[in-house]
């Protein structure tokens, strides 16, 4: 698969990931003694895409406590 390619199945497959998810990811990334590898279990991710969230989202999401959802 050439990279290209590559680089727009997995930007596609971060885009379908809900930004109150993305925003979770990072929190948790930043603030627990958590891996890449764990979050993408956690979520049902694979390592690239948890890494392209942590790098692509806004950095102020990082201090924001995310919203907790009601189950």
């Amino acid at each position: 698969m050439s990279r290209r390619k590559r680089e727009s199945v997995e930007k596609s497959g971060v885009e379908a990931v809900s930004d109150d998810i993305k925003h979770m990811i990072v929190y948790e990334w930043a603030h627990y003694t958590i891996s890449m590898d764990e979050l993408a279990r956690k979520y049902g991710l694979t390592w690239d895409q948890v890494y392209e969230i942590i790098k692509n989202t806004p950095t102020r999401l990082l201090w924001r406590r995310p919203k907790e959802k009601v189950r």
